[in-house]
């Protein structure tokens, strides 16, 4: 995946998801959110399992992909950067962010282990 995002942007849908994800490492899946970015959409999803929230979000999609992101640590590290921020995946394992001359790689999870929200026998209509 590569891609490019303001920092206005992803910090708003950042700022959303925060209460959802949890603080817990109870399962470590749990305090991540997924980004999907797509060039006919992106958004980013985050879950407690019974809760799950799905943000749409304008990102310039050079190379498609889904990952799963820390969400507290990429919320603390775009608070701190300025202007436009850039992701690209290494190894499927790591996410390279940089926003100007500051970089920083985060570990990440692959798309196929992220809960998309509450089990089927939990769901309300």
């Amino acid at each position: 995946m590569k891609a490019r995002v303001s920092k206005d942007e992803l910090l708003d849908k950042l700022a959303n998801i925060q209460n959802i994800v949890e603080k817990k490492n109870t399962m470590p899946i749990l305090s991540h959110f997924l980004l999907n970015a797509g060039k006919k959409g992106s958004s980013i999803i985050a879950t407690d399992i019974e809760t799950a929230l799905r943000e749409p979000i304008d990102v310039a999609v050079e190379k498609e992909g889904k990952i799963c992101i820390p969400a507290r640590k990429m919320f603390e590290i775009v608070r701190e950067v300025d202007g436009e921020l850039s992701f690209e995946t290494v190894d499927e394992q790591w996410l390279k962010v940089r926003s100007g001359q500051a970089s920083s790689n985060l570990p990440v999870f692959r798309m196929l282990i992220f809960l998309h929200g509450p089990p089927p026998w939990r769901r309300r209509c």
